[in-house]
């Protein structure tokens, strides 16, 4: 009855709290507070009234992104000391060990302190927990798992057993635990994401390798496919020509055979109307084989009448093609000889504008010159005729 009683009072059978929301003092508020804002909540500890319920929900609203933001700091600038110690690590057994690949070296130090992190953050305060608490070495270890997870269950709470007389400091010391551990795990989900992130693209690298390898693979049976075909075309195109050839010298035997036999008659094409009235006659006996022959033979004449008739198409494109050509460059020729005038008419033009300046310059320094000699000759005049004067007047004296 009292095991009853006391459940139903929020008392747990199995940990060390209750859920009793009256036990309130300066350790156990600021723990709390910290539980609150860390998104751990034991439930050890809460509010009973209205006020402190809604200062709760304001305090959670504003207090958990700013904590986020906090815990992203300290994770960023735990990451930056263990990786400059991972650096000096590997500095290390790169000088001890140079056989060593640098893979391996890399992996051993991020192993190394994981382990250490795990040591100062997750070993040594379970022993603490368990000389301090009274606890198990499993229930311990699952305390600061379940804390550092944010899991928080709240059946095992550090300071929460009210029968032993906590210190002062005990709980804030237990709150900045939580703190610097959970940055600490912050940095190595973040590390762990990291290199997860590096062995995706990886994949990711090997996989676009191979479909591009498939694809090349693809490519390249396809133009050996190609290759086949063309070749296959070029020994139909072959034997063509050489049965062609062979029905060139047959017909060129037979009209040679029928003037040298026929005397000035008939020659292979009489052989040829005499074969047909023979095959219409019944005459020879020949039989469907023969028939079929010839209509292959006329099909294959109609075919070469056909690239006959496409090849004087073809020649009659290159003509026009040829023609088209050579009007271009006649007319590349004209505009050639425009330019060419052109620049002569420019430099005429240039020559006689200089010509003409040339002249004025000429013109103003004659001009300017023939002044001043006139007006020295003047002068001159004007001196003879005064010297004149005065010999005229001294004479009758």
């Amino acid at each position: 009855m009292h095991a009853i009683e006391a459940v139903s009072a929020g008392v747990s059978p199995i940990g060390n709290t209750s859920h009793d929301s009256s036990h309130w003092d300066l350790g156990s508020s600021f723990f709390f507070a910290g539980t609150v804002i860390s998104t751990i909540g034991y439930g050890n500890i809460a509010p009973s009234t209205e006020g402190g319920k809604i200062f709760c929900i304001c305090y959670a609203i504003i207090g958990i992104p700013l904590f986020g933001f906090l815990l992203a700091g300290i994770g960023d600038q735990l990451g930056t000391i263990f990786v400059k110690c991972i650096l000096k690590v590997e500095r290390m057994f790169r000088q001890r060990h140079r056989q060593i690949s640098q893979t391996k070296i890399r992996v051993t130090s991020t192993i190394l302190f994981i382990l250490a992190g795990c040591l100062v953050f997750v070993a040594l305060p379970a022993l603490t927990f368990k000389n301090y608490e009274r606890w198990t070495a499993l229930e311990a270890i699952y305390f600061v798992v379940i804390t550092l997870t944010t899991v928080g269950i709240g059946d095992y709470v550090a300071g929460g057993d009210r029968e032993t007389e906590y210190r002062q400091w005990y709980k804030p010391l237990v709150w900045f635990w939580i703190l610097v551990g959970l940055a600490y795990f912050a940095a190595v989900l973040s590390m762990i994401g990291d290199w997860l992130r590096v062995l995706s693209k990886k994949t990711k690298e090997e996989h676009l390798t191979v479909f591009v390898n498939s694809m090349l693979w693809v490519e390249e049976e396809e133009e050996e496919e190609e290759m086949e075909m063309e070749e296959e075309e070029e020994e139909e195109e072959e034997e063509m020509e050489r049965w062609r050839r062979r029905k060139r010298r047959r017909r060129d035997g037979g009209g040679v055979g029928g003037e040298e036999d026929g005397g000035g008659g008939r020659g292979g094409d009489g052989e040829m109307e005499e074969e047909e009235e023979e095959e219409r006659d019944g005459g020879g006996g020949r039989g469907g084989g023969e028939m079929e022959e010839e209509e292959e033979e006329r099909e294959m004449e109609e075919e070469e009448e056909e690239e006959e008739e496409e090849m004087e198409m073809e020649e009659e494109e290159e003509e026009e093609e040829e023609e088209m050509e050579m009007e271009e460059e006649e007319e590349e020729e004209e505009r050639w000889r425009r330019r060419r005038r052109r620049g002569r008419w420019r430099r005429r033009k240039r020559r006689r504008r200089w010509r003409w300046r040339r002249r004025k310059r000429r013109r103003r320094d004659g001009g300017g010159g023939g002044r001043g000699g006139g007006d020295g000759d003047g002068g001159g005049g004007r001196g003879r005729g005064g010297e004149g004067g005065e010999g005229g007047r001294h004479k009758p004296q």
